[in-house]
């Protein structure tokens, strides 16, 4: 048997991570917080799906639940647009 020295859980860091700064993901969504960034998205939604049911009714939906249903597409489309940008 070979005899492998143990790694603790802090010795595959790398040099230049300090243990106190926090990752930079996590920087980015602290700051997207800070400024507003989630309420934003959260309106942007919000917008998308009216959006979505004042033109499904506008075009002729055949009830409100169609309009709903024409929203909640709209909504999913806008929504991935907002977890896959940059």
């Amino acid at each position: 048997m070979s005899k492998r020295r143990r790694r603790g859980p802090d010795s595959s860091r790398g040099a230049t991570e300090s243990r106190g700064a926090p990752a930079p993901d996590t920087a980015r969504e602290a700051r997207d917080r800070r400024d507003g960034g989630l309420l934003r998205d959260v309106l942007i939604l919000a917008a998308a799906f009216g959006i979505g049911v004042g033109a499904a009714e506008l075009f002729g939906a055949v009830s409100l639940g169609v309009a709903f249903g024409v929203g909640q597409l709209v909504f999913a489309v806008v929504l991935v647009v907002l977890l896959t940008r940059d």
